[in-house]
Order: structure tokens, then C-alpha cells, then sequence
């Protein structure tokens, strides 16, 4: 199978909304009937607050899941960071693609480090000092949602 760049997640950054963490499959479900499928139909839907109110209002939920759930689709933007890690870097206070590209390694690898471990109890799942650096730099890469 060809996948095009506007159907290949790990390139395009467009993920199944199914595939941000920390969403149950309740809320896909919702956030589906209000026709979004995708993070990037979701970072269209909340690109100005009155969207982000408007989506919260219409899931009848807290407007602080929907900014959560698109921060989470911001971060997903990015190159190597995707869905997989993308709850990691906000749980390390970095809240957009443009703060990650600012993000200093020598503070920022080890903090992901602490809780990558503390949440798996393991290193072999984090990822690797050279993959958070590549995540720094395509961050910078990456274009704000204006």
C-alpha cells in the first residue's frame, strides 16, 4: 500500500482522533458526531476560542478537556513526537510545538526522563537523548497554526 503525505500520520502529523492519549473511546465517539476525526480537524475546530467554546459547549463538557485534547494535537504536529509521546512533552510543561523548539536538552531530557520512567517503570520504553534533540529541532520546523 502507497500512502500519500496527506494520509501518512508519522509525516503529515493528521492523526485519527482515537489516537491522542488519555481520550476514551466515549469522547472519540462525541468528538466524531461533531465531525472530527482527525487532530488536524480538531486544531481547526479550536484554532480561536470561540471554536474551543463552541466544542465544548456542543460535547457538553469543560472547555479545559478540549484545550487539553488540542494542545495534545499541537504536540502531535511534531515530527517523531506524534501521538506516542505527545502527552509526555505536556506533562513536562512544554505546551506547544514553538516552546519545544525553544526547549534548552540539558534541562528538558532529563525531567522527560523522570516521568517516562516513573510512568513505565522502565528505560527501554523513553525515548533516546538523540530523539528528543531531533524532536527540538523539527519542532522548530514546524509551522504555528495562525
Amino acid at each position: 500500500m502507497v500512502r500519500t503525505r496527506s494520509t501518512d500520520s508519522r509525516s503529515s502529523g493528521n492523526w485519527a482522533i482515537a489516537k491522542l492519549p488519555g481520550l476514551k473511546p466515549a469522547e472519540c465517539d462525541r468528538l466524531k458526531d461533531c465531525g472530527i476525526q482527525t487532530t488536524y480537524q480538531l486544531l481547526n475546530q479550536t484554532r480561536k476560542p470561540q471554536g474551543v467554546e463552541e466544542l465544548a459547549a456542543r460535547l457538553k463538557i469543560s472547555v479545559h478537556y478540549v484545550k487539553k485534547w488540542a494542545v495534545l494535537a499541537d504536540l502531535a504536529r511534531i515530527p517523531g513526537v506524534g501521538c506516542c509521546y505527545c502527552g509526555l512533552v505536556l506533562h513536562c510543561g512544554v505546551v506547544s510545538p514553538k516552546q519545544l523548539g525553544q526547549t534548552q536538552i540539558q534541562q528538558f531530557y532529563p525531567q522527560l526522563m523522570r516521568l517516562c520512567v516513573s510512568a513505565t517503570r522502565q528505560r527501554s520504553g523513553c525515548p533516546s537523548r538523540g530523539d528528543v534533540v531531533s524532536w527540538i529541532q523539527a519542532a522548530q520546523c514546524v509551522k504555528p497554526l495562525n
